[in-house]
């Protein structure tokens, strides 16, 4: 006799859409408030999404890598965190782009971003020198060697969007 969630198989898909719409609404809700609060403190609002939103978006991502690397379980920390951001850029970026260019005949215009982009592509660089290298062994060195260079982004950010907002 099967027990639990499994006898109530009809409201799987009715759940799943009930969270994926409340999901969608939290979203929504967050880019909102961040906007204004950006607006409010006087940074620019892609300052404010780069450093709070993706933050505040990838802390579930966090915790489950920091959970999975307890365990003993590195390759699924790793990819874990790799895999999410695989999704965020080909999907959750392709998809509203793709969708809104099909609506409007229009292509969508990221300014400001080719600085961002290489921040993000030389940390890619990094990593995946830095895993080869040391066959895959992360020592605290090396967390702490990524945390001084997320903070050395934070600074770039906001250094590089505050000169976008006077301009």
């Amino acid at each position: 006799a099967t027990g639990g969630w499994l006898r109530h198989k009809k409201w799987h898909l009715t759940l799943f859409m009930v969270m994926l719409g409340w999901l969608i609404f939290q979203c929504v809700y967050l880019t909102y408030w961040l906007e204004k609060l950006s607006c409010t403190i006087g940074i620019t609002p892609g300052a404010m999404g780069t450093i709070l939103g993706a933050a505040g978006t990838s802390i579930p991502n966090l915790l489950c890598s920091m959970y999975v690397a307890k365990k003993g379980q590195g390759v699924m920390a790793c990819t874990e965190v790799w895999g999410s951001n695989v999704w965020l850029i080909f999907v959750c970026l392709g998809l509203p782009w793709g969708i809104h260019s099909s609506l409007t005949g229009k292509p969508v215009i990221v300014s400001n971003s080719t600085s961002l982009s290489v921040w993000m592509a030389a940390v890619y660089v990094i990593y995946i020198l830095q895993s080869v290298v040391t066959r895959w062994h992360y020592t605290k060195v090396w967390g702490y060697f990524y945390c001084f260079v997320y903070l050395v982004f934070v600074v770039f950010v906001f250094s590089n969007e505050s000169l976008h907002y006077v301009n």
